[in-house]
């Protein structure tokens, strides 16, 4: 992924080179690779740096709460106490709240009565759901009518 984020940035500093403005160029870019690959707005930050004399093409991170995080350690971290809030699980582990949900989504946790719980159906519960299914049918045949 980076690599080929290596290769836009590349074109960016050629098309900046050249004299082409931000929106042709992220026009340009869209139209050979695809379309969303780059945001106007992206390539004038690129073409900003560039213009500041800055011709690395390297990303830098910006200054702030990290938006990596290990999801094995938030999953231990969770599952040793699956009622706590995202914002404690932010505060412990150093980032944002929305760093914190953004990876319980990635592991597949949603928050059901406070509690973060898987988001698939484990194989008990798609038994029961499968037993209730069945039996609830023939019980809606059998009951007395009043």
């Amino acid at each position: 992924m980076e690599k080929s984020k290596q290769h836009i940035r590349h074109v960016m500093l050629w098309e900046f080179q050249n004299g082409n403005n931000a929106a042709n160029t992220a026009k340009k870019i869209c139209d050979v690779i695809g379309e969303g690959v780059v945001s106007e707005r992206t390539v004038r930050n690129w073409f900003a740096k560039f213009r500041s004399g800055d011709i690395s093409l390297q990303y830098e991170p910006k200054p702030g709460r990290s938006t990596d995080i290990d999801d094995h350690a938030l999953k231990v971290l969770m599952e040793q106490n699956p009622r706590q809030t995202t914002r404690e699980l932010a505060d412990k582990m150093e980032t944002s709240q929305s760093t914190v949900c953004c990876h319980l989504e990635k592991l597949g946790k949603v928050c059901k009565l406070d509690v973060w719980v898987p988001h698939a159906l484990s194989e008990k519960n798609e038994a029961d759901r499968m037993a209730i299914a069945t039996i609830a049918p023939v019980y809606i045949l059998k009951r007395p009518v009043f």
